[in-house]
């Protein structure tokens, strides 16, 4: 399983596998076959007609080879090379310009031996022979589940050791529904985010925080294809200009910060990852290039600018901090890490978080796990909870199961709590009762 972006005159490999998807464009989704380098649309065959359609290829077989199906008492070839008539080169060109069926066709008449076959082993062979020269690519609407276990499957700590269930955690432990307000750091690929987009459906804020001008290392979030009205829920928030309290200009990003700042921002430049499929997020509203998905124009850049800063300077009035009498007006705070400490971000963003706020925590190294919950605990948070969950599929069989060996089982540790008042309650003693004492 893999995920493509499909364009025109654009050759996609697959292991062994080389196609243009040109006729596929404007197609449903669905069953396409790969002939002569090229995708065109194939049907799904039922098991039953599947009989069927084989039981007249052998009966055209036999009417052309002057034989009838079924066992013989000749003597069995032993030769290989004598029973198929066609040669290598033959079969080779047929591969590269005739579909899959006509070749199979021309397998079956061309081998000599076929007829002396059962019914049985006449099947078996146009099986095999349709595995082994069929090439079939099946193409999916892209959605988070699909996209999670393609990457996970690929590269595990790319995706940060995020396994599927345990991102549904995430979602579940948060809360987050239509309207929430969400702020959000991940080293996972943009799959927290396009999942948190999905809930939002167009209402709400995500506020996501990343380092550098624009959103780097999301392939996820892109392979997802949201809309104008999704991506209006997403506010991208530079680190710097956190740490900066307001936002920052372009040419003042990469300023030094004096004292704490330093380390901090030291420290979440280091933790990022390498990843080279870095795209910035287009709007849908800018004149884009086809070949790259970037502004073809100085004023498509600047105007792509304005909308960035404005997207930002709209995240901040969620962000401010507020003051002593005052609590945030955010619903959950979402970390999903790989080598950053998340107390880094908690201290900054805390603040941010109203009374009753999620707190989700995800890493695949224990020890930021518990650093982050010695910290929390400290700051009044409750019902803080850690879990480990542990996947595995089998395989089910008559009165006995069979687990699937060859299994990534790689994952990490989910811990979550609720903001409260971290206050010691009044309690008021009446006069009256302190002259009857």
């Amino acid at each position: 399983m893999r995920v493509c972006q499909i364009k025109k005159g654009q050759q996609i490999l697959i292991e062994k596998l080389r196609f243009t998807p040109d006729l596929a464009i404007g197609k449903r989704f669905g069953l396409f076959e790969v002939s002569a380098g090229k995708l065109v649309e194939a049907t799904y065959t039922p098991p039953q007609e599947e009989v069927i359609e084989n039981a007249n290829v052998v009966k055209e077989s036999s009417e052309e080879n002057g034989t009838l199906a079924g066992p013989s008492t000749e003597p069995a070839l032993t030769d290989s090379n004598i029973r198929q008539r066609l040669t290598h080169d033959e079969i080779k060109e047929l591969k590269a310009s005739a579909p899959a069926s006509e070749l199979i066709s021309k397998l079956v008449d061309g081998n000599v031996a076929f007829a002396e076959r059962t019914t049985f082993s006449q099947k078996k062979y146009i099986q095999k022979k349709t595995k082994k020269f069929s090439d079939r690519v099946l193409i999916f609407k892209p959605n988070i589940r699909l996209v999670c276990e393609s990457y996970y499957k690929r590269d595990s700590e790319r995706l940060g050791n995020l396994r599927l269930d345990q991102l549904g955690l995430i979602l579940q432990l948060s809360g987050i529904h239509v309207g929430s307000r969400v702020l959000l750091y991940e080293q996972s690929l943009g799959i927290v985010a396009a999942s948190i987009l999905e809930r939002l459906a167009g209402e709400g804020a995500c506020i996501f925080l990343h380092r550098g001008r624009m959103p780097q290392s999301i392939p996820c979030f892109h392979a997802m294809m949201f809309g104008d009205k999704i991506l209006s829920t997403f506010y991208p928030v530079r680190i710097a200009s956190l740490l900066a309290g307001s936002v920052v200009e372009d040419d003042k990003e990469d300023e030094p910060k004096p004292g704490k700042l330093v380390r901090f921002d030291t420290s979440l430049a280091s933790s990022e990852s390498k990843d080279s499929d870095s795209v910035p997020i287009g709007s849908g509203n800018l004149e884009m290039d086809e070949d790259n998905g970037r502004p073809t124009s100085p004023s498509a850049v600047e105007a792509k600018k304005r909308e960035r800063l404005g997207k930002e300077k709209l995240a901040f009035e969620l962000l401010r901090q507020p003051n002593p009498s005052e609590f945030g007006s955010l619903d959950s705070l979402i970390f999903v890490v790989r080598t950053l400490n998340p107390v880094d971000i908690l201290e900054k963003a805390f603040a941010s978080l109203k009374l009753s706020g999620t707190i989700v925590i995800f890493s695949a190294i224990q020890q930021h796990i518990l650093t982050a919950y010695e910290w929390l605990k400290d700051h009044g948070v409750v019902n803080l909870q850690m879990s480990d969950q542990f996947c595995r599929h089998y395989q089910v069989l008559p009165s006995r199961t069979h687990p699937l060996m060859q299994e990534t089982i790689a994952n990490g540790y989910v811990l979550s709590g609720i903001k409260v008042l971290n206050k010691k309650p009044f309690v008021s003693v009446p006069a009256s009762s302190k002259m009857e004492e």
